[in-house]
Parts: C-alpha cells; structure tokens; sequence
C-alpha cells in the first residue's frame, strides 16, 4: 500500500514560492526552474522556501547550487548505499 503525495500545478507552485520568498518575487524564470527541479512538491517548496528566507539565499539560482554542492558531498561518501523496497 503506497502513499499518494499531491503536487501543485507549475503556476500554483511558483505563485507561493514567491509569496514565501520575497527576494524571489522578481525572479519568474529561477523560480520556475526551482520549482520544476523539486517536482512542484508542496513539503519540498516549503522546505527550499524556509531555507532561503532563514539563510538568505539570494537567488533559486543561488539555492540550488548550494544544493547540488551537497548532493555531490553526499554522493561521493563511502559506506552503505541505501534502497528502499515497496
């Protein structure tokens, strides 16, 4: 039994990422990017949302490269790989 996790729409999801984010508002193409990036997911916006108010991430631009940075760090550890059965 699977768990189902709605999305917003592109518009919907962009229209509050930038109500979130005021330094955002402007930035119609980053935020779009952002936005389709993390799959229109409501719990991944409000968590990008969070950081870059709290931590002052200029851009989408700017957030997911420090994003990708992390990912890469992640990655390139050893140790177990996780994976996940249904």
């Amino acid at each position: 039994m699977g768990l189902s996790v709605g999305s917003f729409a592109e518009d919907e999801a962009c229209s509050w990422t930038k109500s979130m984010v005021q330094q955002w508002r402007s930035d119609d193409a980053g935020v779009l990017e952002l936005v389709c990036y993390l799959g229109c997911l409501p719990l991944a916006l409000g968590l990008a949302s969070a950081h870059a108010r709290v931590h002052g991430a200029a851009s989408p631009a700017e957030f997911m490269a420090a994003l990708s940075v992390l990912c890469r760090r992640r990655s390139s550890k050893s140790g177990p790989k996780s994976s996940y059965t249904d």
